[in-house]
């Protein structure tokens, strides 16, 4: 009994000890009267999304969990709306441990969190970005008070010379915050902070360039969820990489039949569209799209439009409203814990992110073209290549 006992007992405090590894606890004190709960989101040890609610009591909060090492996390006023508010959320990085965080009202940003060194290094790269940050904030809310005062004149057209000018500057500060994040990037490839960062700038440098601060990262760093996500998008960008020959596929259209897209080699000239129904620039790029369609011989172009999405009913109202029942239509879905997707094999073959993101291929299955955003210079140059394949 004794050794059936000691033999529970050891076990326990295994356990117990395995656990601890990967415990974390957050304890927070918050400057405020008009919150009364907090939404902590990050994926756990086993990649499992957590939305964690916790309410305030007497200016404290607290939340734990488990995680299987450094975690990118964000924090979030509670609202009956669910709606984020920019000025009461803020991004925070999880360690294994005891952390302590101290929360202002409407001034999330300047949180403080102590006991994550991975925080540390997130909050130098802040820093380098604040003037700009604050910049972009200012440019942000003067928008949207113009937009309502446009509104509450029940002006037709929202847009005006200042708002262009306002947007302008905007594009601006983007541009100055990338480089910011960039150069960051090559500073701290022992951190977590550079494959997080990284991720959202993946269209921003050549691929060889991306290639080379991807090997300049540790084993350990190569290892974390964010790296392995942009080692696949590396592989898939190199595979669908100008003048390689598209990766082929077989998906199933909207209206249930089987195309493979090799099938259209020297037959048709093929634009790869991704996009989803809740993506405004995607829609208003398919304005732009028709009348190049419309304009051009049907005989010799088509258009593969691919819904990244997994409300079935949203895309065929969407595809209904834009008018683009003449394309081929194909809706994808990611496998998610080991359950197949819907055509999912076109998501691994092609960089798909950020939508909207376009693939021109030539009558001979090359990659002649690749876009990644909607705007009128895109749309100029896809023209233009559209007329010089489908004039030889």
């Amino acid at each position: 009994m004794c050794l059936f006992l000691c033999g529970i007992s050891f076990a326990c405090i295994a356990n117990a000890q395995r656990n601890e590894i990967y415990n974390f606890q957050i304890k927070g004190n918050f400057i405020g009267t008009n919150t009364s709960k907090f939404i902590l989101f990050y994926l756990d040890k086993f990649n499992k999304v957590i939305h964690d609610t916790e309410s305030i009591v007497n200016g404290e909060f607290r939340f734990s969990g488990i995680i299987g090492g450094p975690v990118s996390s964000s924090i979030s006023a509670y609202t009956e709306a669910k709606k984020i508010d920019v000025k009461n959320f803020v991004i925070l990085f999880l360690e294994p441990g005891k952390m302590t965080v101290t929360l202002q009202e409407n001034h999330f940003g300047d949180c403080v969190l102590t006991g994550s060194k991975t925080q540390k290094v997130f909050d130098s790269l802040n820093s380098k970005k604040h003037l700009v940050l604050i910049h972009q904030a200012s440019i942000y809310y003067q928008t949207l008070a113009i937009k309502d005062s446009l509104r509450k004149i029940n002006s037709k057209n929202p847009q005006n010379n200042l708002i262009d000018s306002l947007n302008t500057i905007q594009d601006s500060l983007f541009k100055q915050e990338t480089n910011i994040e960039l150069e960051f990037i090559r500073s701290v490839p022992y951190s977590i902070v550079a494959p997080f960062i990284l991720e959202n700038h993946l269209t921003d440098l050549p691929l060889k360039r991306l290639k080379e601060i991807y090997e300049s990262w540790t084993p350990k760093i190569k290892a974390c969820r964010y790296a392995i996500y942009i080692s696949n998008e590396l592989k898939k960008m190199s595979l669908s990489a100008l003048s390689k020959s598209a990766p082929d596929f077989t998906a199933t259209t909207i209206n249930g039949e089987k195309i493979r897209l090799s099938s259209f080699h020297n037959k048709k000239v093929v634009l790869l569209d991704f996009w989803a129904s809740w993506c405004t620039p995607c829609r208003a790029s398919f304005i732009d799209l028709k009348k190049i369609v419309e304009n051009d011989q049907k005989e010799n172009f088509v258009v593969i439009a691919i819904a990244i999405q997994t409300k079935k009913d949203a895309w065929i109202k969407a595809i209904d409203k834009d008018k683009t029942q003449d394309w081929i239509h194909i809706l994808t879905t990611p496998g998610i814990n080991g359950k197949k997707g819907i055509n999912s094999i076109v998501l691994k073959k092609y960089k798909s992110e950020p939508i909207p993101i376009q693939y021109l291929i030539d009558k001979d299955g090359k990659i002649v073209g690749n876009w990644v955003g909607e705007s009128k210079e895109n749309e100029k140059e896809l023209t233009d290549k559209l007329k010089e394949l489908i004039a030889h």
